[in-house]
């Protein structure tokens, strides 16, 4: 019996699929068929097959509702196949991570896509670093396996010898403890104390007046975990910049950057023109690499391959039962 096999669940997630493959010649890629209607609905076939655990790699490209729609199909066609076979769910940026407030009254996302995914017959899942690490409940309550793999330690030594930043700050209160990764001995770090008055996405934020004074002049970095709007890390440089810092960079480990369409290229989008001279982030989440050029052109961004390397070294260890903490990847 043949000991494990990568599957893709949708064309997105073909790259990261065949990477992962490469970087762990032990492992098998096979193919699966995964199909969308005219009317939009997905359907997914697996032959019959020998092995023992199967790695089901999904993307959180958009449409999401697609993306969640394919992996389950993949699931629960694998599981169809056999009740004892191990099946992992490989999701850099877990679809509906966002929606994690279980608030009455507000739907919970998380929680319902952990709950399919269980009735599909997941065993586990793997992602990097998660908008909330204690929404992982909604996964192990169920009886699904979740491993994290956090990319703030790659990005953090990356970010020291590449950035000459001597102040971070954090994008607001959440992000706190990811930007206390990237302070060395004696950096100051500033908390934003940020408020989302409404559901429109609008941001509030405000600094003390001793933070402003250490802000001036220096070479700043803001560091969140992600960026879909762009909203936070606009409101961010904005109000950082009439500190008068000398430079100010950006650091997301996922970027979404969502926009509608003719939309991605109008100025107020252009995070430069918010003052950024570099946004540094991951390739969790694969982009056009048409759309992505144009962002990288317009916002002098910089996107790190650490997603493939991160995962594998993760797979290796959970394969000899060691713990997945604390993984750099040399860049």
């Amino acid at each position: 019996m043949q000991r494990s096999a990568f599957i893709s669940a949708s064309p997105g997630a073909d790259q990261l699929t065949k990477e992962l493959s490469e970087m762990l010649p032990a492992s098998i890629l096979t193919t699966a068929k995964h199909t969308r209607f005219l009317n939009t609905s997905s359907f997914a076939r697996v032959e019959p097959h020998d092995f023992s655990q199967v790695y089901v790699v999904q993307a959180a490209n958009p449409p999401v509702n697609d993306r969640k729609m394919e992996v389950e199909c993949m699931v629960a066609a694998l599981r169809s196949l056999s009740p004892t076979l191990r099946i992992t769910v490989v999701m850099p940026y877990v679809l509906y991570s966002r929606s994690s407030a279980n608030t009455p009254g507000v739907s919970c996302g998380l929680d319902l896509f952990a709950n399919s995914l269980a009735y599909a017959g997941a065993s586990a899942v793997i992602s990097l670093d998660l908008h909330d690490v204690g929404s992982t409940k909604y996964f192990t309550d169920k009886g699904i396996d979740y491993h994290t793999v956090s990319a703030l330690p790659s990005l953090s030594e990356w970010a020291q010898a590449n950035i000459p930043y001597n102040v971070i700050v954090a994008a607001d209160k959440s992000s706190a403890a990811r930007a206390e990764l990237f302070t060395a001995a004696g950096t100051p770090l500033i908390i934003m104390d940020k408020v989302r008055p409404d559901d429109t996405g609008a941001v509030k934020l405000s600094l003390s007046d001793h933070n402003r004074q250490a802000l001036e002049g220096a070479t700043v970095l803001i560091v969140d975990d992600e960026a879909d709007r762009c909203t936070t890390l606009m409101a961010n440089s904005d109000l950082v910049w009439k500190c008068r810092p000398e430079r100010l960079f950006a650091l997301v480990i996922h970027a979404q950057l969502s926009y509608e369409p003719g939309e991605f290229l109008m100025p107020e989008f252009n995070l430069r023109n918010h003052y950024v001279n570099k946004l540094i982030t991951t390739d969790s989440i694969p982009k056009d690499p048409l759309v992505w050029a144009a962002f990288e052109k317009k916002s002098r961004a910089t996107r790190l391959p650490l997603t493939a390397p991160l995962i594998a070294e993760a797979i290796r260890r959970l394969e000899i039962d060691q713990p997945t903490g604390n993984i750099i990847v040399p860049l």
